[in-house]
């Protein structure tokens, strides 16, 4: 066990979940996995207390969009406060009346500790390894190549690139309702600096846009969804198609703003391993 201040102890018993962290995905919010909202016993809180070891705290806001519950307010400052990078993995361990002990780990595996220095936190990574920790990483091994940002960098037109979550998988992504269709569709995020610099300025409300990946094309709807952006309409399509699974990561290339074509170029040897097959 780990004491923290009062009498709030660590303890390995505490339900927890886990979470890669993807810019793209979960820098301004986060998903609380649907199946851990039980453990808050019925209850749930307006704002949590976010712990690292050390005795810093946070306080984030939790807003509820549908049925799915977000940390929303407070949660840009703890990623910033904690150093939190692409590929980071955190458990959040709930120990009950609204408050969640943190850990963060490297992209090496490494624990990431947190200090204070006249009140300011300061992040390093540690050289020992939590066995817990670990196990639940053999599980969700990514294997990685070259960065995102270098492939980036060799396309000759505006493009961006995702890793493919469970969440873009299943019905609903985001909790989002597809509403030419009235039900819950499978879509695709659309980062909001691409939207805003690259097509937003062509596009009023939702349209198509088509996909090229070598010699096929598929025709995909393009969604303004709330406040977010979304490859809605014939996305799953795609996927299928193409055999892409959690954790591969595609590139998309804007070749042609008038007519909205992208480029598509996928990587499949980054992978989650056991993630599910779309048939």
């Amino acid at each position: 066990m780990e004491k923290s201040d009062g009498e709030v102890v660590y303890s390995d018993e505490f339900p927890e979940f886990f979470k890669i962290y993807l810019p793209a995905i979960c820098s301004q919010i986060m998903r609380i996995p649907p199946d851990f909202i039980e453990k808050f016993g019925g209850e749930i809180p307006a704002a949590v207390t976010l712990r690292r070891p050390g005795m810093m705290t946070w306080q984030v806001d939790v807003k509820k969009i549908d049925e799915h519950l977000f940390l929303e307010k407070g949660w840009p400052q703890f990623v910033k406060d904690n150093s939190v990078e692409d590929g980071d993995f955190m458990t959040f361990s709930y120990a009950g009346n609204s408050m969640f002990f943190v850990k963060i780990f490297a992209r090496n595996g490494c624990r990431k500790r947190l200090h204070t220095i006249d009140g300011q936190s300061i992040n390093n990574h540690q050289l020992s390894q939590s066995p817990q920790v670990n196990k639940k990483l053999n599980e969700v091994l990514i294997r990685r190549s070259r960065s995102p940002e270098n492939r980036i960098k060799e396309c000759k037109n505006p493009c961006f690139s995702q890793i493919l979550l469970t969440s873009y998988f299943k019905k609903g992504f985001m909790g989002f309702e597809d509403i030419a269709k009235h039900e819950l569709v499978r879509m695709q995020n659309i980062p909001m600096k691409f939207w805003r610099g690259c097509i937003g300025k062509h596009v009023k409300g939702s349209t198509m846009v088509t996909f090229w990946v070598k010699n096929k094309s598929w025709v995909v709807g393009l969604s303004d969804v709330g406040d977010r952006y979304l490859f809605t309409k014939g996305w799953l399509q795609f996927v299928k198609d193409n055999s892409l699974r959690p954790g591969n990561e595609c590139t998309f290339e804007l070749i042609d703003t008038t007519d909205l074509v992208f480029k598509v170029l996928y990587f499949k040897h980054r992978q989650i391993l056991g993630g599910p097959r779309i048939t």
